[in-house]
């Protein structure tokens, strides 16, 4: 999987960003995942947990109706 990852629009004032990308799953059910992201490592961490925290919220409330 390539990813112009070069292309990207930064933003001014963005202290890190992070971006996640996936292939389509095999019929096995096996799929690729690149991560990129640039700024402090800690700061990114946390933006993944919080990403992974509004996307559960989405899902949940999706669920319920």
């Amino acid at each position: 999987m390539q990813i112009p990852w070069n292309k990207l629009e930064k933003k001014e004032n963005v202290t890190a960003f992070a971006l996640v990308a996936c292939t389509k799953p095999s019929s096995s059910g096996e799929m690729q995942v690149e991560l990129h992201y640039e700024g402090d490592e800690d700061l990114v961490g946390l933006i993944l947990e919080q990403a992974t925290l509004i996307l559960q919220e989405k899902v949940a409330e999706k669920k319920e109706g």
